[in-house]
């Protein structure tokens, strides 16, 4: 998240003594859509908390750690660009994954609490400020709003699935050609709500709790109608 922000002051910066602008806010505006290919990388810090069905303090212990997956996903997305002055648009649109990829895998030595936590079906909504630059090439950052169906499969004795929300901010560069024809590259990262559920392995009332995190590099190929 730190280097994103980073990224996004340096580019502020360089636009403030970039040359005249030559691309105009208008020959990006309309409807698009595209495929997008992304590498991911998930991670999950959270606490087991176990202990014995009868409570007895003696036996309950604390672990603190986090685990993580890189996995390589696949989606659609479809949006529009709306003109804001000469230089400056707003896209407006919503990002689709189908399926299901492992966020986080922890394997217990004995055996006995092997855990995955799977995503599914992810859905984004982002808004898109804008600002053309040279050679049908825009620069942009975003915000949206993730939506996921997290659920944890191995040594759970309770079902366990939740429907997560996260905020995702992200930046990234357009290239647009005479045909139409657009790819997109960007960097993102995606902070997701908390989730806790009991019954780890063994032990009915263990409790396991997280917080996902994701970070993705990303490049979309579509086409602006």
């Amino acid at each position: 998240m730190k280097a994103i922000k980073t990224f996004a002051i340096a580019l502020v910066a360089s636009l403030s003594l970039s040359n005249p602008l030559i691309a105009g806010s208008a020959d990006f505006a309309g409807i698009y859509g595209g495929i997008q290919a992304s590498i991911v990388g998930a991670a999950v810090d959270g606490t087991h908390t176990s202990s014995t069905d009868n409570l007895v303090s003696s036996n309950i212990g604390v672990n603190k750690g986090g685990v993580g997956k890189v996995i390589p996903i696949a989606g659609f997305e479809a949006g529009f660009n709306l003109p804001m002055g000469d230089v400056f648009f707003l896209g407006v649109g919503a990002n689709l994954v189908s399926g299901s990829g492992t966020l986080a895998q922890s394997d217990e030595d004995a055996g006995e609490a092997n855990i995955s936590i799977e995503a599914r079906d992810a859905q984004t909504w982002y808004i898109q400020p804008s600002v053309s630059l040279f050679d049908n090439s825009a620069m942009y950052v975003k915000w949206g709003t993730t939506a996921i169906n997290l659920e944890a499969v191995g040594d759970v004795t309770n079902a366990a699935k939740f429907d997560l929300d996260g905020n995702l901010y992200g930046i990234g560069m357009l290239t647009q050609f005479n045909s139409g024809i657009y790819v997109r590259a960007e960097a993102s990262a995606t902070s997701f709500d908390s989730f806790q559920f009991t019954g780890v392995g063994e032990a009915s009332t263990a409790i396991l709790e997280g917080n996902p995190t994701i970070a993705a590099g990303s490049l979309s190929l579509g086409y602006k109608f």
